[in-house]
């Protein structure tokens, strides 16, 4: 059978036809799914935050039930903000600015973490400052953080473990005492300037063994940043324990 010229003429049509109707399938698919793309992209990311409460002023004292959580979209966070896993470095803290509820809470709406020895100090412990000299200061070379092992010169009672140098002078190590403000700065005292004080964190019962045994004198060792340090030191923390805040409920926009 010999194909006419309108049969071949007719194939022709019907594969140009059909090869149409493929092309315009795949490009329809490929335009949906470059929509759908561009659709995801602009979706923001919705993050969990802090947020205040309630309306709060300049110089409150930021407690646990000013906290809440909140989530918000990432294109409308404009600046800092925090994490509900670290809400608890807020406690304490005193508020620079006003703050609306709702508002998120973060370091740069906060006035600086000056706090006083007395208050930073944990329950319990005590802080014991001594006279500095080229011998007990190292020279000048001691800094804040640093641990000292207190050796009593008459032997009465055993050596002093790991006490941590909380101030040398004036300048108050913040980052070896209490949680509360461990994400405060210490003051940099490097140069090597002798100090007139040394301040060192105690137990109780530490201080009871000072008591009984330092009418004889001391002696100071300053131990390496390497060794492990010993039970009878004070705890630190590099950051605040988490705390457990409850969702938002209502926000006046």
């Amino acid at each position: 059978m010999r194909w006419q010229p309108y049969q071949t003429f007719m194939v022709v049509i019907i594969a140009a036809l059909i090869l149409t109707v493929l092309t315009v399938t795949l490009i329809s698919r490929y335009v949906e799914r470059q929509q759908q793309q561009a659709l995801s992209a602009q979706q923001p990311t919705m993050l969990t935050v802090v947020v205040a409460a309630d309306a709060l002023a300049v110089g409150t004292r930021i407690e646990q039930q000013h906290l809440r959580q909140r989530r918000l979209p990432d294109n409308g966070l404009a600046g800092q903000w925090l994490a509900p896993e670290h809400a608890a470095t807020l406690l304490g803290r005193r508020l620079a600015v006003a703050v609306e509820a709702g508002q998120p809470l973060a370091f740069n709406l906060l006035q600086p973490a000056a706090a006083a020895l007395s208050e930073v100090l944990q329950a319990q412990h005590y802080a014991l400052t001594l006279s500095a000299d080229l011998l007990n200061s190292h020279h000048g070379l001691i800094q804040l953080g640093d641990r000292l092992d207190m050796e009593f010169l008459d032997g009465a009672e055993p050596p002093i473990l790991a006490l941590p140098v909380v101030a040398i002078d004036q300048h108050l190590s913040q980052t070896a005492l209490s949680p509360r403000y461990s994400s405060a700065s210490s003051a940099d005292l490097s140069g090597g300037f002798i100090p007139q004080s040394l301040t060192l964190a105690l137990t109780a019962e530490q201080r009871r063994r000072y008591q009984r045994a330092s009418t004889a004198g001391v002696r100071l060792w300053l131990r390496s940043r390497l060794m492990a340090a010993n039970v009878e030191q004070v705890a630190t923390a590099e950051s605040a324990a988490p705390i457990r805040i409850s969702y938002l409920k209502q926000v006046t926009d």
